[in-house]
C-alpha cells in the first residue's frame, strides 16, 4: 500500500495495483506512520473487496481518496465509451465520462470497456454499489478512484469502509454491447423483475382516466401519475384500473414546500424567520391544519427532523416559484432518522392508507442538482447511516452527501413495495440512474424545451445519444417512457404542431421508449397554471 498526499485537496490517498496485489484470499498492507490499513479479498471470476481502516483511537474523522490501478499496455486498444462512441487510446490519451456529485467526478456507467481484435476487459463496480468512483482510461491502464470519510458514529459504524470492485474479460466484436452482455450476465439478477401480467406503456398526466379516451390503449396509457391524495378518490382508481391504466401516487420526499410570503418589492423573509414559523406549526397541538397530508405540527417536526446540516451549519433549500414563491427545504427521507420524519410522514399519511388501491408509486425529480446536492453532517444523521460516507471538500469533514439519502429511500420504499407485485417509477435523471437501477422498475425523466425554443428544431434530438443510451443500459429490459412538456414561466409558448409530434416519436421510438406526451397545447396565460 502506497499512501501519499492526495493531488487535489489535502486527502490521503490509498493506492494498490489490482491486477498483482489482491491474490488469492485475502492480502493486508499497513501503513504505521498514517494509522491507516488496507485489506484486499480476492474473490472468484474477477471480484475483489478493499477495505480501508482507521487504526487510530476514535477521533475527529478522516478523509481519504481510494486508488485502484489495473496497469495494462493499453496504446492502440479502444476505449467503449457507450453503445456507439468509441475511442482509440494513444499514447497521450486520459479518456473519463463523469457527472459531478457532491463535488467528485463520478463515472455515469459502473464499468470501463477496452478492447482489442475483438477481446477485452472490463473494470468496476457490481451493479448495486452505490458509490462515488470515477475511472480514467490511459495507455497505462485504467484508474478508479473515490472519497471516503473515516468517523466514529456509534455502533461500530464509521472508522472503516468497504468497497467491492469487478475486474473480468469479455469477448466480441461489438464493443460497449459485448462488454454490457458480459456485465448483465453476471449482474443482471440484481434487478427487479416485472410482475407478472405487468403491462408496459406510455406515462399519463395530467389527464384524470375518467377525462380521457375511451380507448386508451390506443396510446399506449399504463402509468398514471396521479396525484398523492388519490386514495380519497377511489372512483378515479377504479376507473383507471377498468382502462388497464396503473395508478402510481406522486411523491417527493427529498424536499418540503412551504409557502413563503413576497412584499410588495418582491423581497422576502429571512430564513430565521422561515425556520421560526417551522418551530412554531411544530409546538403547537392540535392546530386543525393539514400539511403533506398530515397534521401540520406532525409534518413541521418531521421537516426539520429531516433538514441536513452542511458542513457550514446552514440548512439546504432552495426558493421556487410555480404558482407561488415557496421554500423548498431538502430533506433526508432515511427512514430510520427519529420519527416523525420525512419518510415517516409520507408512509404513513400519504402512501400506506391507499397502498391496497394502488399500483405503485411515482418518484418525483430523482436528481441530482436539484434534489440532492448537499453535503450533510449533521450527527443524528449520520448515526444512522450504515453505508460508506464520503467527505466534503472545503472543510474535508467525512459526511453524506443528498444522493446516498435518496437512494437510501427509494431502496427502502422498493423493499415495500416489490414483495406487493407493485412497482417504482421513476422521474430519473443523469447519475441517478447509476445510483438506483436496481431499484427502480420503471424509467422515464420528463423532455422538452419548456417553451424556451422552437419546437421543430429539436424534437428530432430532444433527448441527446449519449442520454438515451445512458437511460437504455441502465433500464435493460425495463420499461422507458419520457414526458413531453412544452410549457414555460416567463413568457407564452405555442402549442406543438402535428409534424413537431411526428419527429418526437421517431426519436423516443428509435431507442425503444414509450413516447409520452404532456404539456405541448400550448399556453392559455404566463405562468405554471396556464400550461395545456
Amino acid at each position: 500500500m502506497r499512501i501519499v498526499q492526495g493531488s487535489v485537496v489535502k486527502a490521503r490517498t490509498v493506492a494498490f495495483d489490482a491486477r498483482t496485489e489482491p491474490r488469492a484470499g485475502v492480502t493486508r498492507f499497513a501503513s504505521s506512520a498514517d494509522a491507516l490499513a488496507l485489506e484486499v479479498t480476492a474473490g472468484e471470476d474477477g471480484a475483489f473487496e478493499a477495505e480501508v481502516c482507521d487504526l487510530r483511537a476514535p477521533g475527529q474523522g478522516r478523509a481519504l481518496d481510494l486508488v485502484v490501478k489495473v496497469p495494462a499496455e493499453l496504446e492502440g486498444w479502444t476505449w467503449h465509451r457507450n453503445w456507439r462512441e468509441d475511442c482509440k487510446i494513444a499514447a497521450d490519451s486520459a479518456f473519463i465520462d463523469v457527472e459531478p456529485v457532491g463535488g467528485f467526478p463520478v463515472t455515469r456507467y459502473p464499468f470501463s470497456a477496452v478492447s482489442k481484435n475483438g477481446a477485452g476487459f472490463l473494470f468496476g463496480t457490481p451493479l448495486d454499489a452505490k458509490v462515488y468512483e470515477n475511472r480514467t482510461v490511459t495507455a497505462k491502464g485504467i484508474e478508479s478512484r473515490l472519497p471516503v470519510g473515516l468517523l466514529a458514529r456509534g455502533a461500530g459504524l464509521g472508522t472503516q469502509a468497504k468497497f467491492r470492485y469487478l475486474l473480468f474479460p469479455f469477448r466480441g466484436t461489438w464493443g460497449f454491447r459485448s462488454a454490457a452482455k458480459a456485465y448483465y450476465a453476471r449482474e443482471g439478477h440484481k434487478l427487479p423483475a416485472a410482475p407478472a401480467g405487468a403491462k408496459e406503456g406510455t406515462w399519463v398526466w395530467p389527464i384524470w382516466p375518467s377525462r380521457g379516451p375511451a380507448n386508451p390503449d390506443d396510446f399506449g396509457h399504463t402509468f398514471w401519475e396521479a396525484p398523492s391524495s388519490i386514495e380519497k378518490h377511489p372512483d378515479a382508481i377504479r376507473r383507471a384500473h377498468e382502462l388497464g391504466i396503473g395508478v402510481f401516487p406522486y411523491t417527493e420526499v427529498w424536499g418540503m414546500r412551504q409557502h413563503l410570503p413576497t412584499a410588495a418589492d418582491g423581497s422576502h423573509p429571512p430564513l430565521a424567520a422561515r425556520l421560526a414559523e417551522l418551530e412554531g406549526w411544530a409546538a403547537q397541538t392540535n392546530s386543525g391544519k393539514v400539511w403533506f397530508d398530515a397534521p401540520r405540527e406532525e409534518s413541521a417536526r418531521a421537516c426539520l427532523n429531516s433538514m441536513p446540516t452542511k458542513p457550514d451549519d446552514s440548512h439546504a433549500y432552495i426558493e421556487d416559484h410555480y404558482s407561488t414563491w415557496n421554500t423548498w427545504w431538502r430533506t433526508n427521507p432515511d427512514p430510520r432518522l427519529p420519527k416523525p420524519n420525512r419518510c415517516s410522514i409520507c408512509w404513513d399519511h400519504t402512501l400506506a392508507p391507499g397502498l391496497d388501491g394502488i399500483d405503485g408509486v411515482y418518484l418525483d425529480s430523482v436528481s441530482y442538482g436539484f434534489a440532492a446536492d448537499y453535503r450533510n453532517v449533521r450527527p443524528e444523521h449520520l448515526a444512522v447511516f450504515d453505508a460508506p460516507l464520503i467527505y466534503d471538500l472545503d472543510t474535508l469533514r467525512p459526511c453524506t452527501d443528498g444522493m446516498q439519502h435518496m437512494t437510501t429511500f427509494i431502496g427502502w420504499l422498493a423493499g415495500k413495495l416489490h414483495p406487493k407485485g407493485k412497482r417504482l417509477f421513476g422521474n430519473t435523471f443523469g447519475i441517478a440512474h447509476r445510483f438506483n437501477a436496481t431499484n427502480i422498475d420503471v424509467f422515464g425523466h420528463e423532455v422538452g424545451s419548456w417553451g424556451s425554443r422552437p419546437c421543430e428544431k429539436f424534437l428530432h434530438s430532444v433527448i441527446t445519444d449519449a442520454t438515451a443510451c445512458e437511460q437504455r443500459f441502465f433500464a435493460y429490459r425495463r420499461p422507458v417512457s419520457n414526458l413531453l412538456q412544452e410549457g414555460f414561466w416567463e413568457r407564452l409558448c405555442k402549442e406543438v404542431t402535428h409534424r413537431g409530434m411526428e419527429m418526437y416519436i421517431e426519436n423516443q421510438m428509435f431507442y425503444g421508449f414509450y413516447p409520452a406526451v404532456s404539456t405541448i397545447g400550448g399556453e392559455e396565460k404566463i405562468g405554471y397554471s396556464g400550461w395545456r
